[in-house]
């Protein structure tokens, strides 16, 4: 018999055994298996109980740690659970936090976990401008079609890019050089754009990093210094009588 240091009296169970307790338990309530089941985490360590995820119902949350906690060989329970209202008020309180967001009427709503954000917040649309590379190195991205010099542009400045409506044959080969070298991705509608930002935010936006490092490598932003550096280290050619050539 092996007894645990938190609680002498506790007899101390393979995690499995109480794992499997504790979901036995928590499927026998109906309000928890209808609505929180898909949503929740349940780990034992060295009979310790983690909970994690995100729950509709509020009264949810203390009903699942009391269920936890009476399973036999439960020596403490981590309660990690957070509901849709304080997702709610998180959400708020950032937006109140944040200097930009602050000004605007911005109501929050969280459905088993999903944000919605209502209101409006007033945009600016920029026109022709001439100071172009301050507004793109001002960009986190480029949403656009695939034209060379966007291309080029945005991959000099380190801008991952979401294409559209490439053009066969004239914008193919700049979409699938972007594409190949995990640079960006090809977009066939809004939904994929969408998509796409959704998946740069994810896990601490890891993939944003990664495609803006991508793009960074592929852009290679001295190129036109490379080629003039190239040219003035090649001899001069000789000059004959109808030869002529330009001085870099």
């Amino acid at each position: 018999m092996t007894i645990s240091e938190g609680k002498p009296e506790q007899l101390v169970r393979p995690g499995n055994g109480i794992l499997a307790d504790i979901w036995d338990a928590l499927w026998k309530e109906d309000a928890i298996r209808s609505l929180d089941m898909a949503s929740l985490s349940v780990e034992v360590k060295g009979g310790e109980v983690y909970l994690d995820g995100h729950l509709a119902r509020e009264n949810n949350l203390l009903l699942i740690e009391s269920i936890a906690q009476s399973v036999a060989g439960v020596v403490a329970v981590h309660n990690r659970l957070v509901t849709d209202r304080d997702l709610i008020i998180q959400v708020a309180q950032a937006l109140a936090r944040d200097k930009v967001t602050r000004h605007f009427l911005l109501p929050v709503n969280v459905i088993h976990g999903w944000i919605h954000l209502g209101g409006i917040v007033p945009t600016r649309e920029i026109q022709f401008v001439t100071e172009m590379g301050t507004f793109m190195r001002a960009a986190d991205c480029i949403l656009g079609k695939a034209g060379g010099l966007t291309v080029s542009e945005g991959l000099a400045c380190g801008l991952p890019l979401i294409l559209v409506d490439v053009i066969p044959g004239q914008e193919t080969g700049n979409a699938e050089y972007v594409v190949s070298g995990n640079a960006g991705v090809l977009a066939r509608d809004p939904i994929e754009v969408l998509e796409t930002v959704c998946h740069w935010l994810e896990k601490d936006r890891r993939l944003y990093r990664q495609q803006a490092q991508n793009a960074r490598r592929l852009g290679h932003p001295r190129a036109a210094h490379d080629v003039a550096d190239l040219a003035g280290r090649r001899p001069l050619p000789k000059q004959g009588k109808n030869s002529t050539f330009i001085a870099l």
